[in-house]
């Protein structure tokens, strides 16, 4: 594993409590709720444009897309390495 890996790692660990995971849409009933920009609803049309210009993002979880998707390409790999020594090691005890 490269040094810059774990740097990497080791910085988005450091943030891993910053990592959100995609909100839900609410139920139908209470769409118009969240749809009415009178209520500041974050599904509002203009609450989303007014969003984006103030914080170059609708929502926080785009900001943080970025940064999740190398954190899981990260754990997808460690993950692939992990399963692959298993593997060796069954095959490893089946010829012995």
């Amino acid at each position: 594993m490269s040094t810059s890996m774990n740097k990497l790692f080791e910085h988005l660990l450091s943030h891993i409590s910053l990592i959100l995971p995609n909100r839900a849409r609410p139920p139908p009933k209470l769409m118009q709720y969240y749809l009415d920009k009178t209520k500041a609803g974050y599904l509002s049309p203009e609450i989303q444009a007014r969003n984006l210009n103030l914080f170059g993002a609708v929502t926080s979880e785009e900001e943080l897309r970025e940064e999740h998707d190398s954190f899981m390409a990260y754990r997808r790999q460690q993950w692939a390495v992990e399963r692959q020594k298993k593997i060796d090691a069954l095959k490893a005890k089946a010829d012995a």
